[in-house]
Formats: C-alpha cells, structure tokens, sequence
C-alpha cells in the first residue's frame, strides 16, 4: 500500500516505557540474533542475543519464550553454574560512541535478571563460573573480571591485551582467554596473573574450549588462511594448528570428549572431527547464517545458534541437524496488505550483487500464523502492494542490475487470482523507482515514482498516463478520496484535489517525507526521516497548509491509523509508536529488536502487521496495548565514518573514527530508498571504494565488524 524508506542510520529511540504485546510470525520463535546458548539439564537451555533477547526452553528446544532482561544491550554469552542461578554478559549497542559493558544475574531460573556490574565498564564478551561463587568476564581492551562472591562484587584482573572473547577453566584455578590478534593467555592462580602463551597466529580467536587439563581447543577466523583451528596437549605450552578446511572464520566449538568435536562459523558452517581433531570434516547445517555458538545439553546432543534467531540441535554429535527455529525468508519487506483478517501479502525483495535484484511475494491465508512464498522475480525490487479485493492486486518496485550499477526501469505487477500468477503491466521504459501505489477504486490507481513522476491508470492498469508532481522524488502516496490526494517526498509535500490533474506543493517541515496517511480530507500524517539522523512524525488538520511536528530520534518509515486517533508508526531500530488521541502523544509499543521496520497495516482496530529487515514480520491481535511493561535504556548516537572527498567523483576513501583501528568488516552503501548498492569485505587502516557506477545523489554508507557499528553519508556528483 505504501513505501517506506530503509536508510541505514540506526539510533535508538529513547524517554518511553515498551509494553512489548507484539510477536513474531517470521522468524520464530525470534528474529533477533543470538549469540550464546547454555543447557542446565537435558531439557532446560537458555539462549541470549542482541537487543537485550533471553529465550528459554524447558523440553529441549521445542518451545522456547521470552524472558525480560530489562537491558537493551547486546548479551554476548551466558553461563548456569546451577539450575537456578545464571549469568549473561553484554555490550551496548555497537552504535554507542562509548560501549558500556553489563553483567546479569538471575536467581529463580531466569524469571528475572538484575544488573551486578553497575557500568563503569567497555563491555563483556564471554562469562565462565567455576563454582557457585567464583566466576569470570573477558571483553574489549583485556578486561577480566572476576568475583569471589556470586556477582556481588568485580574485582579488575585487567591483562592488558587486546580485546578478549572467549574464557574457561577446565580446573578451579587453571584457566584460558582467548581473542584479537591470536591472544591466548593462561591463568594457574584464579586469575591473579595471567601469562602469554604463544598461539602462532595473528587471526581472530572466538572460542576456547578444554576436554581436560591438558587438552584444548581454539578457533577464530584469518583473512588469508580461513577458519583457525588450534588444539593443545599440554595445557597451552604449545598450540598446534589443525587444518580446518573451510574458508569461514569460526566463532565457536565444542568437544564431548578425546575425540569427538564441533566447531561453528560463518554462512552455516559446522565441522565435526572424530579424532580429536586430526581431521575435521563439514556437516550440512541447512542454512547459510552466521553461527555463533555450540554448546551440549548431554554427550551426543549439541544446539548451535547463530544469526536471524537460528537454533539448530543434533543428538547424533553433529552428523546431522535439526531446526528448531522457523524461517521463510530473511530478505527485507517493504510492504504488507491484508484484504481481510486472515489473507495478507508481504512485499521486498534484496539485491543479491551477483546477478540482478531478487523480489519476493509472500502470502498468508490463516492470519499470519503461516506465510509462503509465491512469487519470486529474478529482475524486480518491490516496494509496495495493493490489493483492490480480495482477488485483485498490485505490486510496485524497480529493475536493478547490480552488475552495471543501472536502474533499468519500473516495475508494475498484476495479479487477478489472489496472487498465484502476476503479470508485468508497464512496458515503457522509466527509469525511476515505482515506490508506492494506491487505489481509490477497483479502476482508478496511482503510483508514486523515485524520479518525481506520479502515474496514474483509470482502467485497473491497463494504461498507466504520467502526471507532472513538480518534484524530484516520491516514496509515498495516499487518497483519502477519489479526487484529494497527497504525496511526500525528499524536503517536499504535495497535493491534489482533482484527482491528480494538477498537484500543488505544500509545506512540509521534515527532510523527507517517508509515509502519507490522511484520516479525513483535510487530517493527515506523515513520517520523515533525515539523513543526519532521527525523524519525525507530522500532523496537518487543514490538508497539509500548516503542520505540527514531534522529532524522534529514530526516522520513521511508515504511518497508520485505525480510526480518527488511534494510529501507529514504525522505523528505525524496530521503533513502534501508538496514539491514542489523534497524534497528540505517541507511546512506546517496541519490541526489543533492532531490524529497520518498513510497513504496517491493520485489517481491524486490533489486529495488525508490521514488516521490516531480515524478513520481519510482526503481529498484534489486541492493538499492542498490553504486555510486560520494560523500561528502555538510554539510547546513543552512531559512530561517524571518516570519508573523503566528499563530495567524490569515482572513490571514496573510508576510515574508522576510533583512533589506530584497523577496519576488517563489510562496507554497504545506500541509496536514499533504502536499496543497497555496494556489499564490500573490507581489511585496513583506510578502505577505497569505487563509487564511479553510482548516480549523482546522496548516499549512505555503514560498516560493519564484529565489534562495532560506524556509518557515514557522502554526495556522489
């Protein structure tokens, strides 16, 4: 129904409680990235991730539910020394210019957690108890923390190294850590000294894990060499590189015993050794996630959980696996449409860089409890969908072939049958993105046009004429009757009132314009989005003259109301605002998750759809006005890139704003709609890259790395 603007500027919203009544229908049981699992018993396993997620299970990983940590941290590792009691570790969110750390405890088998650390802190990697009393955190800069007393006091062990990952004590006072540059250190004293033991590599070490006193494993990740596997017989005085096999850095392993191990890595790698390593052979894991951590409920049974929420068990030691968390894509959607409670359509698509854009259609017929996969193009992005009745369709997007840099043209597809067959409508070539359609009628319909032309057809698209908007850019459209209509784009609002013959220009107070959703002729809103960060939500009352705005600190990419004031927006960092008093007040109904939201749409005052980045889908069956109340945490602004020249003509040159730090991560660049143009490995102090394929325009630019978050824009002439 309508587009929204997926920019890759992340900033947290912040000053309002969550009440958290929405759930996930794709991924489940989540869709947040988990990053450690940690078994008590056979049956009982808790699992923590991004955005402050603890999910646990009582019956081995068929069900999981969410557990309230009360953080919005990104928790890096978990830790049970018994049935009860339990630890987690974490950083704040990678976009904070200081990253403060935070250790968890809970008492009552993970009811509830409360913060033992107090801040103070750069943030914690990994967490090891070797008693009920006695345990120890590793993170950035060398920190090591250790307490004596169940978590109720620190005591700094700081090893000046670098940045630590990983921990554990096969013996009470023997222990290792593990981290940047093939750190390996030792402890034989509880950690009062540590020692430097030599690991003959200068990759990244993830995971450390002994079967033994004597007997070890670490693994990491190496640009030039790949997956690092190191094993020790002697307690570290030396480490033996193993032959991995794989391309892949590897962030964790485990071993049940002399012989038999896993080890877990990028893009659904799992190897498995039955010899204690001499060999390591790859298993099918059945995805192509990232995979962060292996850990074992009893001999022969492991669970391994990684990237978009994935949890996969084995209780054969690895040979083969089983799924237990659900997903039907992890592409972006753009767009969602329900013609009426149970039937609804999710629209996007992702650019995959080596052949040409990839768009997606899903539909579900049971209320969203299942969605499928029924269209899938191999030229088109969709922004948009529109449904006329419940048979009669429409979805909107653009051609993109990567391998040229060239927006190719439009797209518009059709469908008459509820979505089984779609069918190109527009043949002439333009080379604009079609970023939102809307239909006042089963006949009558328009389309707003990245390169400022509106479209409009008059015979259920069979013939589409061009309007002349007067602008630049569209991303949305809206007609709150057959003759008045609005559309916002880039720093413009316009309107018209005869049904689209002539558009006049409106003022509008916001960069951009996101989503337009008017509740009578004259009552509408808008969401907005700037590309220095935040965004708003705007209010006119006499059709757009004049406007009354509220700044957020995320951008916001789309608007809905159900009736004169009870509305919804959605955005950056899984934003979701309700008002109930016509835009007056907007309350906080977030999940925790930071995936980008896109689209929203309510059949029914209660019963709604939200979809965004990573294949997020969203529900709500009582309008999200219910649930556990969670205070969020201050939110923070994102890390600036350094990038010159700015403006440039064919390269830009990229460097971390912290001081000294070698980048070694992925550059994406977007455009304004959100698309991503250029997906880039990166490994330096300073990273060039060729922009000379891109238009004339602004752009915005994020890297990425395990640790951190930075993003900048630059101007392409």
């Amino acid at each position: 129904m309508k587009k929204s603007l997926l920019l890759s500027i992340v900033l947290v919203i912040t000053g309002l409680s969550s009440f958290a009544q929405w759930e996930w229908q794709n991924q489940t049981p989540q869709g947040n990235q988990l990053n450690s699992v940690f078994f008590t018993g056979a049956n009982t396993g808790y699992a923590v991730g991004i955005d402050g997620t603890i999910l646990k299970t009582i019956n081995g990983g068929t069900t999981w539910t969410a557990e309230s940590s009360g953080t919005n941290y990104s928790l890096t590792s978990v830790f049970f020394p018994d049935a009860n009691t339990g630890y987690a570790t974490g950083i704040d969110h990678p976009s904070a210019s200081i990253w403060n750390g935070i250790i968890l405890k809970t008492i009552d088998g993970g009811s509830t957690w409360t913060d033992v650390l107090g801040g103070g802190w750069s943030g914690f990697n990994s967490v090891y108890f070797t008693d009920s009393f006695t345990g120890y955190a590793v993170g950035r800069y060398g920190a090591i923390l250790r307490t004596s007393d169940g978590g109720i006091t620190w005591n700094n062990q700081s090893s000046q190294a670098n940045s630590l990952t990983s921990v554990y004590f096969p013996a009470t006072d023997t222990g290792y850590a593990v981290g940047e540059g093939g750190t390996i250190l030792k402890t034989i004293d509880g950690g009062t000294n540590w020692t430097v033991q030599s690991s003959g590599t200068t990759g990244f070490l993830y995971s450390v894990y002994f079967t033994d006193a004597s007997t070890g494993y670490a693994v990491g990740g190496d640009n030039s060499i790949g997956g690092i596997i190191l094993k020790t017989i002697n307690g570290g005085t030396t480490w033996v590189a193993q032959t991995s096999g794989t391309p892949m850095p590897l962030h964790s392993v485990y071993v049940n015993d002399d012989n038999t191990g896993c080890a877990v890595g990028d893009y659904g790698t799992i190897l498995k050794t039955i010899n204690g390593g001499t060999t390591w052979t790859v298993q099918l894991s059945g995805t192509s996630y990232l995979l962060y951590f292996v850990c074992s409920a009893n001999p022969g049974k492991l669970y391994v959980v990684g990237d978009y929420g994935t949890i996969f068990t084995t209780i054969d030691g690895g040979s083969t696996w089983t799924a237990l968390s659900g997903c039907i894509t992890t592409d972006l959607l753009s767009s969602v449409f329900f013609t009426d409670a149970n039937t609804g359509y999710a629209v996007g698509g992702v650019d995959n860089h080596w052949d040409e854009t990839v768009g997606i259609i899903l539909k579900t017929t049971n209320g969203g409890n299942t969605w499928s996969s029924i269209w899938t193009g191999q030229t088109y992005h969709l922004n948009s969908v529109f449904f006329t009745d419940g048979n009669t369709g429409y979805a909107v997007g653009y051609v993109f072939e990567f391998w040229n840099g060239k927006l190719t043209k439009g797209a518009i597809l059709k469908t008459t049958d509820g979505g089984t067959t779609w069918n190109s409508q527009y043949s002439t070539v333009l080379q604009e993105s079609f970023n939102s359609v809307y239909f006042t009628d089963s006949n009558t319909g328009y389309i707003a046009c990245g390169g400022g032309t509106i479209l409009k057809t008059s015979d259920a698209g069979q013939t589409w004429a061009t309007q002349s908007s007067g602008t630049t850019s569209l991303y949305s459209i809206y007609f709150p009757d057959v003759t008045t209509g609005y559309a916002a784009g880039p720093i413009c609002f316009i309107k018209t009132t005869n049904g689209g013959s002539t558009w006049t220009a409106q003022t509008f107070p916001w960069y951009t314009g996101t989503s337009v959703f008017f509740t009578s002729a004259d009552t509408g809103y808008v969401t907005g989005a700037s590309p220095f960060g935040g965004g708003s939500i705007s209010k006119t009352t006499d059709g757009g003259t004049t406007w009354v705005t509220i700044e957020t600190t995320n951008y916001m990419s789309s608007v809905y109301f159900t009736d004169m004031n009870t509305g919804y927006a959605v955005g950056g960092m899984g934003t979701i605002l309700k008002t109930t008093d016509g835009g007056t007040t907007w309350g906080d109904l977030s999940i925790k998750t930071y995936n980008n939201l896109a689209s929203l749409f309510f059949p029914d005052p209660n019963t709604g759809w939200i979809v965004g980045a990573n294949g997020t889908i969203l529900n709500t069956t009582n309008g999200g006005t219910t649930g556990i109340n969670e205070a969020k945490q201050p939110g923070c602004s994102e890390i600036s890139l350094k990038i010159y020249p700015n403006p440039a003509f064919e390269k830009i040159s990229i460097e971390s704003s912290e001081l000294g730090n070698i980048m070694n991560g992925t550059v994406f660049v977007h455009g304004m709609t959100g698309q991503e143009l250029i997906n880039q490995k990166v490994q330096g102090p300073g990273v060039e890259i060729n922009v000379s394929s891109l238009p004339a325009g602004i752009y915005f630019i994020r890297y990425m790395d395990k640790e951190k978050t930075e993003s900048g824009k630059f101007i392409k002439e």
